[in-house]
């Protein structure tokens, strides 16, 4: 058998019928990472005083009830009284000028980046000049020499045509004069 739930009944609304005593002119309360709960002077306690709750002892009671450790407030969370938490318009302003920050010197940073390498293309682009430059001199004076190599084999091979027909003329007055020899043995040997 399923049992009752409890009923709840509402709390009575405490009421606030004095200031707090000055020990507790001010109390921190660690409850959350991002969560700070403040008391101050200018505020009362919205809580009933109660004879036991006298000398800190509410203070006492609060830090057993939410397990709180008292610490020291960074200097990020230090504030007065008197200072205000900046706005969301404060923090959205300070944001885009984090950002904006943060957008021109990324921007500036590219910006030399791409300088240097303006720069060192630029360099390899006249290096590539000057050798092209270079090839094409040199491509002019093996133009130059394989003329006049071309010119060189014709001239031998006319001379070579010429000495082939010289060998060639030789050739045959040899021959002519070998028959004309042979023919003078024979006459001389049937005499």
């Amino acid at each position: 058998m399923r049992a009752k739930p409890l009923k709840r009944t509402k709390r009575k609304q405490p009421t606030c019928t004095e200031h707090a005593p000055p020990h507790e002119h001010l109390v921190i309360l660690r409850l959350k990472p991002s969560l700070l709960v403040r008391f101050s002077s200018s505020e009362t306690l919205s809580t009933k005083k109660h004879p036991r709750e006298e000398d800190g002892f509410l203070e006492e009671k609060l830090k057993q009830t939410y397990k709180v450790k008292r610490r020291k407030p960074s200097k990020e969370e230090e504030w007065t009284s008197d200072e205000e938490e900046p706005s969301d318009h404060e923090r959205s302003v300070e944001t885009a000028v984090k950002l904006d920050k943060e957008a021109t010197e990324t921007l500036a940073a590219e910006n030399e980046k791409l300088k240097a390498e303006l720069k060192s293309a630029i360099d390899e682009k006249d290096q590539l000049a000057v050798r092209y430059q270079e090839l094409e001199e040199d491509t002019e004076k093996n133009i130059d020499m394989i003329e006049h190599l071309n010119e060189k084999y014709d001239s031998l091979a006319a001379e070579l045509a010429a000495m082939k027909k010289d060998v060639a003329n030789k050739n045959r007055t040899i021959g002519r004069l070998q028959y004309e020899l042979d023919k003078w043995h024979k006459s001389g040997e049937s005499s």
